[in-house]
Order: structure tokens, then C-alpha cells, then sequence
């Protein structure tokens, strides 16, 4: 593969303003204020963690299917992708096993 990175010399450093750097952070990354219980705002814990359960299971088998498609690196990259997800999936679902049924 060819190197597509090429160096400039004497290039000069880039500047950020503080000021532009503050609004991209806070447009991007706003603070997210918690909300109370009072606000009858409630999450659902356990249908939460199905729901993150079932989007890393079709995450997997994305993966795995992309991983048959391809060979070499890719794949083994694809695969690898397939088992960090796999791996997540199951942190989720052994944190459902531990959801109190009220």
C-alpha cells in the first residue's frame, strides 16, 4: 500500500482559538443535565440493556457476515470487530441477569 502522507517542510503549526474550540466542544459535546425523578422522566434499566443486547447482536452478525466476504487482514480485522462486540454483548446481558425485577 502506498503511503499517501507527505510532509511539508517548514510547515507552519496550526492555531486553534480557545474561543472556537470552547463553541465546537459545546455544540458537539453539550453537558447533558441529569434528570430528576420529579421530572416523571424514568428509563426502563432492564429495556434499556435488551435493547443494547439486540443492537450488539445485529452488530456481531454484521460483522461476522462482512468477515466471510473478505480475506486476509480485513477479515481478521472484521472478526476481531465481531468478538469485541460479542464480548460487549455479553457484559450487557450479564448486567441484565443483575436487574432487580421490581
Amino acid at each position: 500500500m502506498l503511503n499517501t502522507f507527505t510532509e511539508i517542510p517548514d510547515a507552519p503549526e496550526p492555531v486553534l482559538k480557545p474561543s472556537a474550540v470552547k463553541r465546537a466542544l459545546s455544540y458537539y459535546l453539550p453537558v447533558c443535565t441529569p434528570q430528576s425523578e420529579e421530572a416523571g422522566e424514568f428509563i426502563d434499566i432492564e429495556a434499556t440493556l435488551n435493547h443494547a443486547s439486540e443492537f450488539l447482536r445485529c452488530a456481531a452478525a454484521t460483522a461476522s457476515e462482512l468477515g466471510e466476504m473478505l480475506s486476509g487482514s480485513n477479515r481478521d480485522l472484521a472478526l476481531t470487530a465481531m468478538h469485541m462486540v460479542e464480548m460487549a454483548k455479553v457484559m450487557v446481558d450479564r448486567s441484565l441477569e443483575c436487574v432487580e425485577v421490581v
